[in-house]
């Protein structure tokens, strides 16, 4: 000796002594003298030296050997103490893990089957430390050979890689690794909005999404009549978007989004119900009897499809019909008046139809002035007559207002007067 061996290993004894003994017992760790052997050496297993009485050797440490042999003659002699350094080995296990998991959940990491060579460790137990994302920082050391991994460190779709280490009570260890598999699971797209809209009107669309893991929408893609004639794109987690619709149908929107791990897609279902087209700016221009009057205004309606109807009475108990295309809101109609009212204003009343059969009125004044009537001619029948005599005279007048009522009276210039005969129809 000394003997130096690690655990686990057998031990060979050698003794070198003086003569020749007949008879040779060993003593190891105070455990007593084994029964003797013909031999100067000798091997224990280690399962030998854990099974030694008294005192086993099950552990790293140190122990002492002695040596007693017998002579011929009975003399029995003892050597002395020498040393036994047994060192520390390791201990083994597996690491395993649950997965694969679903991102945003938990697993656990498992050191299968931990066990050392000497039982002295085992019997002891282990310290078992977890570095759960193999960042070279321990994150939790227990004795409990399971531990559970955060959510934290498994909230993106991929692989988590586990650092695990099993230490002895002597402080020698064993570092394993296992990696998990993490699945992606889609976002839930949440898209918020009403079911309808007036056409004209701003429609509100929500788009925002839940996620078990960490990962965010990136970007969204709003095709607003679902056949790609209007796409809006927007980055970002949470939108808040809003859209006007110029045409009373149904539409589904289409959504896309995109996170870093994948393509999402939701739809949204919205009825644009029509809108009531308005009259604004009805106005007409002054006028007199017998001349046109311009009314003017413009259809306020914020389809870009509908076509219309105007419908106008004058207030003179006439009426006219116009139709309109979305492309001639403005309009411009002449109108004439027969005769000025009492009041001097016609009440114009128009109303505008949609192909829809939506519909609204607006008034207006038209201001129609009178017209005196103008005498063209007036002649007498005889150029002079004699005192007492009698003369006729006749004439001819003008007037716009087709519909007027005339009288005519005669100033003879003597100090009479006499009304005269007017005949409404030839203004004579």
């Amino acid at each position: 000796g000394p003997y130096t061996i690690a655990a686990g290993d057998t031990l060979n004894l050698a003794a070198s002594v003086v003569g020749t003994p007949v008879s040779y017992a060993w003593n190891i760790n105070n455990s007593g003298f084994l029964p003797t052997t013909t031999q100067s050496t000798e091997s224990f297993t280690w399962a030998q030296l854990e099974a030694l009485p008294n005192h086993p050797v099950q552990d790293a440490g140190t122990y002492s050997v002695q040596l007693r042999v017998t002579y011929a003659s009975g003399l029995g002699v003892t050597s002395a103490t020498t040393n036994l350094v047994v060192t520390d080995v390791a201990p083994t296990a597996t690491l395993t893990n649950s997965g694969p998991v679903n991102e945003g959940s938990t697993a656990t990491v498992t050191f299968a089957n931990p066990t050392d060579v000497s039982q002295g460790e085992v019997n002891a137990g282990f310290t078992y430390s977890y570095d759960f994302n193999n960042d070279g920082k321990i994150d939790f050391v227990t004795t409990t050979a399971v531990a559970t991994v955060p959510v934290q460190y498994l909230s993106l779709p991929g692989t988590d890689t586990v650092r695990g280490i099993i230490t002895d009570q002597n402080g020698s260890s064993t570092t394993l690794f296992t990696t998990i598999t993490v699945n992606e699971v889609p976002p839930t797209l949440v898209v918020t909005g009403a079911s309808n809209v007036k056409e004209g009107q701003p429609y509100q669309l929500g788009l925002s999404a839940t996620d078990p893991g960490a990962e965010t929408i990136q970007t969204w893609v709003v095709d607003w009549n679902g056949d790609g004639s209007d796409v809006q794109t927007v980055n970002g987690a949470t939108q808040s978007l809003t859209h006007v619709y110029g045409d009373d149908v149904a539409h589904t929107i289409g959504i896309t989004a995109y996170d870093p791990y994948g393509t999402f897609t939701a739809s949204k279902a919205v009825t644009v119900t029509n809108a009531t087209p308005q009259i604004q700016s009805l106005a007409t221009t002054p006028t007199t009897e017998g001349s046109l009057t311009d009314l003017t205004g413009v259809i306020v309606d914020p389809s870009t499809t509908d076509t219309y109807v105007l419908s106008v009475a004058w207030g003179d108990g006439s009426n006219s019909s116009y139709n309109l295309t979305a492309n001639g809101k403005a309009f411009d109609f002449t109108h004439l008046y027969g005769e000025s009212p009492a009041s001097g204003t016609y009440a114009v009343t128009a109303t505008v139809t949609d192909d829809e059969g939506a519909n609204s009125s607006a008034t207006t004044n038209a201001a129609v002035a009178d017209v005196p009537p103008a005498i063209t001619s007036f002649v007498s029948s005889v150029p002079t007559t004699a005192e007492g005599g009698t003369i006729s005279v006749t004439g001819a007048f003008t007037d716009p207002g087709a519909l007027d009522t005339q009288s005519a009276m005669i100033s003879w210039g003597d100090g009479t007067k006499s009304a005269a005969t007017v005949d409404e129809t030839t203004h004579l």
